[in-house]
């Protein structure tokens, strides 16, 4: 976690072997640089998604405490990292662009809906699920957005 924190407490600061962290309290905004390896002395943000997975396979193998760091980072700038990860499409693309589309099955597993269930039963679900899930509630970008994907996708079946 975020332990140092800087004089007023507006940012937090933390350092593992390979990255540099800050998370600006006030904005929620989260920043690195790293420290080692090929990409040592750049910061994230200059990164594009194909070498910030690059970094990642590094820190799994080399530095295991900025896994989570890094995967963090990821969730808020690329939301749909993980399975541009799994299906090995780390091309710079725009957000969102290329993404598997949401099938009918997925979303009501998603949602963990029986089919045929209601819009309000569809909302209720959604509701309930974003509590948990969302970023500001210890969740995930990428959860939220698959929450929001089948919610949107169900509703629109409906229509």
């Amino acid at each position: 976690g975020f332990g140092s924190q800087s004089s007023g407490g507006a940012s937090s600061e933390v350092e593992t072997a390979t990255l540099r962290m800050q998370l600006d309290h006030r904005t929620g905004e989260l920043e690195g640089e790293v420290l080692r390896g090929r990409f040592s002395g750049r910061h994230l943000a200059s990164l594009g998604l194909s070498e910030l997975l690059e970094l990642l396979a590094d820190c799994r193998r080399e530095d295991p405490r900025s896994v989570a760091l890094l995967e963090t980072y990821l969730d808020r700038r690329a939301p749909d990292w993980r399975a541009r990860e799994a299906a090995g499409a780390g091309s710079e693309r725009p957000a969102g662009a290329g993404a598997t589309a949401m099938d009918e099955a997925t979303a009501w597993r998603v949602l963990g809906l029986a089919p045929g269930a209601s819009a309000a039963e569809i909302k209720a679900a959604h509701r309930r699920l974003m509590t948990r899930l969302h970023p500001d509630h210890g969740g995930s970008s990428y959860l939220a957005a698959q929450l929001n994907q089948a919610k949107d996708f169900l509703l629109r079946r409906q229509r």
